[in-house]
């Protein structure tokens, strides 16, 4: 039973076409010590995390929605995410993540599928596929999303920020 003080910073900036965001949500860097329980020790480390997409129209079918996330953590190699999605109808999202491990160059890639059923309603499903050393122990995961907005938009049937998936 202890306390740890923390506090974090972010910065968002979203329009209707694209966001950036960055964000380090531990700026106070604690020791956690758990001298009780067989001489463990930890210690919390700084992540800065830098984000950015957006979502274009092709035609007036398919819109493309390419997101990027570096993780910059302190005394480790930079992390990167990037993620493409295709959008048909305003529904049916197709998409593509790579994953980079930090000191490998690819740690895993996912298979994205996810359907818009309403302006409040959506499901989504992914098949991660592990590429790194830990492929000898996981072949990978399989993600669930249900995304359930509370708030009904009364204009059009879209969604205003692209961020949200």
């Amino acid at each position: 039973t202890r306390t740890i003080f923390n506090i974090g910073l972010g910065l968002y900036y979203s329009n209707e076409n694209y966001f950036v965001g960055a964000s380090i949500p531990r700026l106070s860097k604690a020791n956690i010590d758990f001298d009780e329980i067989d001489d463990l020790q930890g210690s919390e480390a700084r992540h800065i995390y830098l984000m950015g997409g957006g979502k274009w129209s092709i035609n007036s079918n398919w819109e493309i929605s390419p997101q990027a996330m570096f993780v910059i953590p302190e005394d480790n190699p930079i992390k990167l995410e990037l993620s493409v999605l295709g959008i048909l109808l305003k529904k049916y999202h197709m998409g593509f993540n790579y994953s980079s491990g930090g000191i490998q160059a690819i740690e895993s890639m996912d298979l994205i599928l996810a359907w818009q059923y309403s302006n409040q309603v959506l499901i989504g499903l992914s098949y991660d596929i592990t590429l790194s050393e830990l492929r000898q122990y996981s072949s990978g995961t399989i993600e669930v999303v249900a995304n359930y907005r509370f708030k009904k938009n009364k204009e059009a049937n879209i969604i205003i920020n692209p961020r949200y998936y």
